[in-house]
């Protein structure tokens, strides 16, 4: 049984982690990963999730805004689950936000939390853990142990998989952009790669009918448990919340052009997966607590 060379070597501890992080004690832990608007900690107040830290002015403003979207976005899955279930379509999406439905401990709900005194803000969610996966690719078993990350598509010639640290002290990602190698992982989740393409093409038409463009919100294969794979979608900071008249625009555009669009792993059934996902979206804006976002105002890319 064959394990993927690494194709990226990744420095132990980044140059970046010279900085000093913005700790919070008796909030945070053990430092895991730097990213672009925060840094992200083990949390000291429940074993299972991450506490994501930033400084004020914008970047808090930022993170603030993310959290609401992932919030929203984590409603908005639950109709596209429901939705994939009836379509006898066998793939499901997960969400890392806690809210007041998974659990009776407030202290563990995703909240937002600024604290003027030491100059930090920060929001808790949960942690997603690596988790072992054998597939099978060009007659050879591949065993993947860290996180997956799927990024198909064919604008990265030649590279079927890539192993990096994704500016982490310990963890290490695998990014696949090879459609077939994800359709492997997909299976290997339990659930069916066939149908893969059609729920990520629905996704995407019901989320931009409801106002959001998915800019860079990664798919992530992982697990809660270490032994259960989910799919998860994380990071929302680079979203844009569209404005009545954009979406207006944009909408007329997808229906001009057919629903027919770039999406992940294109097939024959996308095209109507992506009208689909925008009569869906239509169904969602009329349950009054999910149709309006309003109270997200679109965010500068600065």
């Amino acid at each position: 049984m064959a394990e993927l060379e690494d194709k990226t070597l990744v420095p132990r501890r980044p140059i970046f982690f010279k900085a000093v992080p913005p700790a919070i004690e008796g909030i945070t832990g053990e430092l895991l990963y730097a990213g672009t608007f925060g840094y992200i900690f083990k949390s000291l107040v429940h074993e299972n999730q991450i506490v994501k830290v930033s400084t004020f002015a914008d970047i808090c403003e930022k993170n603030k805004r993310e959290l609401f979207i992932a919030r929203y976005a984590k409603h908005v899955l639950i109709f596209i689950n429901n939705e994939l279930r009836k379509l006898n379509k066998h793939v499901t999406f997960s969400s890392t936000i806690v809210d007041e439905t998974d659990t009776a401990d407030l202290t563990a709900v995703s909240a937002f939390h600024p604290n003027h005194d030491t100059n930090k803000c920060y929001y808790n969610q949960l942690q997603i853990l690596p988790v072992e996966l054998e597939i099978e690719h060009a007659g050879e078993k591949i065993v993947l142990e860290n996180l997956i990350q799927l990024l198909p598509g064919t604008y990265r010639t030649g590279l079927q998989l890539k192993r990096t640290g994704k500016s982490a002290a310990i963890n290490r990602w695998s990014e696949i952009y090879d459609a077939d190698i994800v359709k492997s992982v997909v299976n290997a989740c339990g659930m069916d790669a066939e149908d893969y393409g059609f729920a990520t093409s629905l996704l995407h038409g019901c989320f931009v009918y409801l106002g959001l463009e998915m800019h860079d919100v990664e798919f992530v294969v992982g697990s809660l448990d270490g032994e259960s794979p989910h799919i998860f979608l994380i990071d929302f900071d680079k979203v844009e919340v569209l404005s009545e008249a954009d979406r207006q625009s944009r909408l007329t555009e997808m229906e001009e052009r057919g629903y027919s669009c770039p999406t992940i792993l294109p097939n024959a059934e996308t095209v109507e997966a992506v009208e689909h996902g925008v009569r869906l979206g239509k169904e969602i804006a009329s349950v009054p607590t999910m149709a309006d976002i309003s109270f997200l105002p679109p965010c500068d890319d600065d």
